[in-house]
């Protein structure tokens, strides 16, 4: 047994390894007076006296609490935490076959690689409803659909006014469920033909920073579809369908490869050819300025070889009086004559 009287932690750390590896057992002398035995499983904690936390820890600590309890307050579980809409011209039959299949889901997921997780791997139960993959756990979806029809021509035929998709999704883990929100997608016809396209928050039940994901998720989900479906929804041609499917897909992709990229190559065209345009311009002038330069320089030639004493000048001077608003102003012009 060998003891050992410390005083300060860094003799403490460099002594119990060098007596773990002896393979001895050793007796320590404590600051205040005990003794304790140090053995092959022992550790500084066991044998250090705990620390007490900081009166700033404790401040930080109880800050934050309170800052998540105000947020959770304020951007909690709600009602209606959302709603978007845009118009447009498109075919409302159109529409309900856009939302009413995966096409639209394609959209909301962002990704592809998202579509894989949540649509290629869901499976759907004896109720209708569909599990996937959460965030985190287990996800129940639940879809209800909702239409109207009316003959709006009074010729017989009826025509889609009305569409809606209502959408609750409910993430679990075991029994217990983390969070869960209740969304509507859909559109009304107004008289004139067009169609209000509209996305609806309906509910939401779960922590606030979910919620703040799920409204900027909202706010892309409504401009990614607006896009999509007033630029290249229903495509006719094979080319105008290539482009459909990457922007309905891959919108992110598709924005930089045919908008931004476009744009921006268009745009040095643009600059190089105004670039050209002026340079051209410039170049004509010079044309004509060397031109006139020639010609001054011919007729300055010509005179130069011309004896002095056979140049007469003829001068005729008149004197003109003008008035203006400011005074009386006079005015010398000189009519030079050559012969």
């Amino acid at each position: 047994m060998v003891c050992l009287p410390i005083r300060q932690s860094r003799w403490l750390k460099a002594s119990v390894p060098l007596l773990r590896r002896l393979g001895c057992r050793s007796q320590m002398l404590l600051r205040d007076g005990r003794t304790t035995s140090l053995t092959k499983g022992d550790t500084l904690k066991r044998i250090l006296p705990r620390r007490k936390p900081t009166a700033f820890k404790l401040k930080v600590g109880g800050v934050c609490i309170l800052g998540c309890a105000v947020m959770q307050y304020l951007y909690g579980s709600t009602e209606n935490f959302y709603k978007y809409s845009f118009i447009t011209n498109k075919n409302p039959d159109d529409l309900a076959d856009f939302y009413g299949t995966e096409d639209f889901m394609e959209l909301f997921c962002v990704f592809p690689f998202v579509v894989k997780l949540l649509m290629r791997g869901a499976s759907f139960d004896n109720e209708g409803v569909v599990h996937t993959m959460g965030f985190p756990g287990e996800m129940e979806v639940n879809m209800l659909f909702t239409d109207r029809e009316e003959d709006v021509k009074g010729d017989g035929n009826l025509k889609t006014v009305f569409f809606n998709k209502r959408e609750e999704f409910r993430d679990k883990i075991g029994p217990y469920e983390l969070w869960s929100t209740v969304q509507n997608f859909g559109f009304n016809v107004h008289p004139d033909g067009a169609c209000e396209v509209y996305h609806h928050g309906e509910s939401f039940r779960g922590p606030f920073f979910l919620r703040l994901i799920l409204h900027m998720h909202a706010k892309y989900v409504i401009w990614a579809t607006e896009h999509h479906i007033n630029h290249h929804a229903f495509a006719e041609s094979e080319d105008e369908e290539e482009v459909e499917i990457r922007s309905r897909q891959e919108m992110p992709i598709h924005i930089v490869h045919d908008h931004l990229f476009k744009d921006f190559v268009s745009s040095l065209i643009g600059d190089i050819e105004s670039q050209r345009d002026k340079l051209n311009l410039e170049k004509d002038k010079e044309a004509e300025l060397d031109g006139h330069h020639r010609a001054t320089i011919r007729k300055l030639k010509t005179i130069s070889k011309v004896p002095v004493k056979d140049i007469q000048l003829s001068k005729r001077m008149t004197l003109t009086e003008q008035k203006t608003a400011r005074g009386s102003v006079t005015k010398i012009q000189i009519d030079t004559n050559e012969s």
